[in-house]
């Protein structure tokens, strides 16, 4: 078995160089949907309150947590849930064409 070189010469660094480039461009567009679904979250508080009758299919009767959204304002929610719309409603700003690739921003 030969001994393996520590001598690194330019056409390794170049090698190299290209594979990583190839590598940081095969990653632009994950990276690009991550941004843009961070853009989209957010999160809602909720509470439970009271309890409802809930039958399932084989008609056993339970009980099951209602849920209400928790507004109380300067105290922190009883749970916080990410919430991604399915469609952005208006009073929700996201902007899912900012920063995409082929753009300006």
């Amino acid at each position: 078995m030969a001994p393996v070189s520590a001598r690194v010469t330019r056409a390794d660094v170049r090698r190299d160089l290209r594979a990583l480039r190839e590598d940081v461009e095969d990653l632009a567009g994950p990276v690009d949907e991550i941004d843009r679904f961070d853009q989209c979250l957010f999160t809602v508080g909720l509470r439970s309150r009271g309890a409802y009758l809930f039958r399932d299919r084989t008609g056993r009767e339970r009980l099951r947590p209602a849920l209400s959204f928790d507004l109380r304002g300067a105290q922190l929610p009883q749970v916080s849930v990410l919430a991604f719309p399915g469609e952005e409603p208006p009073q929700i700003e996201c902007n899912e064409d900012a920063g995409g690739l082929g753009t300006d921003e």
